[in-house]
């Protein structure tokens, strides 16, 4: 089998099943960000296993709903965490990081991608992870 990129290992599909991921195909995902912005969060169910349209409904009408609910809570860090995981060798010689004596970065975690403080670490940053919700003089201190 030939995979698009050449350092792949296998295919997509190995991938999620490996990791416990689940992927979706054959939807216009434009629509549905544009759905989403327009009638706001929604309940939903994906299922491979029951298919029958009102079971469906009633499941996602069960589940809880996301009105009020704080997101970012549930995603953000809860501790200070010191960060030097940096970009693997590949992606820094791909976008040609620099090491050199860098700043102290904080970051506030409100859910972000692990893949910024990577980026910050391998240009010689030393980087810290706080929680969202802290206070500029606890940043300070």
């Amino acid at each position: 089998r030939i995979y698009s990129n050449y350092r792949a290992e296998g295919g997509l599909g190995d991938y999620l099943t490996k990791h416990n991921v689940l992927g979706l195909a054959g939807i216009d995902t434009r629509a549905l960000v544009r759905r989403i912005r327009s009638l706001g969060a929604m309940r939903g169910v994906i299922s491979t296993v029951d298919l029958d349209d009102a079971s469906l409904i009633e499941k996602a009408k069960a589940a809880p709903s996301l009105v009020g609910r704080d997101l970012v809570r549930e995603v953000m860090s809860t501790e200070v965490m010191a960060w030097d995981e940096q970009l693997d060798d590949w992606t820094a010689s791909e976008i040609g990081v620099q090491s050199r004596d860098g700043q102290h970065v904080v970051c506030l975690d409100f859910g972000m991608k692990w893949n910024i403080p990577r980026h910050f670490a391998s240009r010689g940053n030393r980087v810290t992870i706080v929680p969202g919700n802290t206070s500029a003089e606890d940043i300070r201190r």
